[in-house]
């Protein structure tokens, strides 16, 4: 499954690039997100008795604090403003859904952390995401945007598809939820290559191909590492090689597709850039971290 997800990431890269008129699909990117969402929610249990971890301020702090105030403050400070928008954007981005399916393949990680993170950060990117911009974002004088919008809109990239999730578990019975998920698991391939190509499509209509591109994704490949490189060393500290295996695949990997509909609702195209450039570098750190905990 991980591999034909590598497949998908590499050929919708690849569609981007070659056919630039499907950018002007760009606005259906949140609705594929959502169903994408959707998707993944289906397979979801909730153990509430093991959702509240002290693991889970690492992640919060990391997405909602020191990571936006580096990036803007330190690692974006050479770009263009919309750049720097959408490397905040990256940089604050939940951790990721593949997280709850890759843990099968990391030895000795903890699927309730996993879970429990992937719940926490991405409820609480409904509040702090839109709270990062309002106090990052004015600084510069040059943007202005609604908060109240992007709540608005990261709420319901969120809600919706967790409750249709929860619903549809309600209706169908195991053996009809069993098949749809077998199903699924063509339809999240298909997704990622549609929203990775739409992505890059609309994104390479915007890219200057110069060493500032070169630049962006150091950066974005740097935020990855960094967060990815904190998780595992607080893990040391806190925990046995299960919690340090977890920290830094959750810390690491970025749910990009919620930021990215952020931006692509608020802010140039400029700024969705380093949002797909971080939807590359998603998979290819899911990989890394895959590689070195196999090891």
């Amino acid at each position: 499954m991980k591999n034909l997800i590598y497949v998908s990431a590499a050929a919708g890269i690849a569609s981007g690039l070659i056919l630039p008129q499907a950018g002007e699909l760009t606005a259906y990117i949140p609705y594929l997100i959502g169903l994408l969402l959707l998707v993944n929610f289906l397979d979801v249990r909730t153990p509430w008795n093991k959702l509240l971890r002290r693991e889970l301020l690492v992640t919060l702090l990391l997405s909602a604090v020191v990571m936006p105030v580096v990036v803007y403050y330190i690692l974006s400070s050479v770009f263009i403003e919309p750049y720097r928008i959408g490397l905040v954007l990256v940089a604050c981005a939940p951790s990721g859904v593949l997280t709850l399916i890759l843990y099968r393949f990391i030895p000795d990680s903890d699927y309730n952390l996993i879970f429990s993170n992937f719940l926490f950060t991405t409820f609480g990117s409904i509040f702090y995401i839109p709270l990062i911009l309002m106090l990052l974002i004015p600084l510069s004088g040059t943007v202005q945007i609604n908060t109240r919008d992007v709540l608005l809109q990261t709420a319901g990239l969120v809600l919706i598809p967790y409750f249709a999730g929860r619903f549809l578990r309600m209706v169908f019975s195991e053996d009809a939820l069993s098949s749809i998920k077998k199903a699924s698991r063509w339809i999240i391939v298909f997704l990622i290559y549609s929203i990775v190509t739409v992505s890059i499509s609309s994104a390479s209509q915007e890219l200057v191909w110069d060493t500032s591109l070169i630049g962006l994704s150091a950066v974005v490949f740097s935020i990855y590492m960094i967060q990815g490189g904190l998780g595992y060393a607080i893990g040391y500290v806190i925990g046995d090689r299960s919690i340090r295996h977890t920290l830094a695949l959750i810390s690491s990997s970025r749910n990009t597709q919620i930021v990215l509909a952020v931006a692509v609702l608020n802010f140039s195209s400029l700024a969705v850039v380093p949002c797909v450039i971080g939807v590359i570098f998603h998979h290819v750190t899911n990989a890394l971290w895959l590689w070195l905990f196999r090891k």
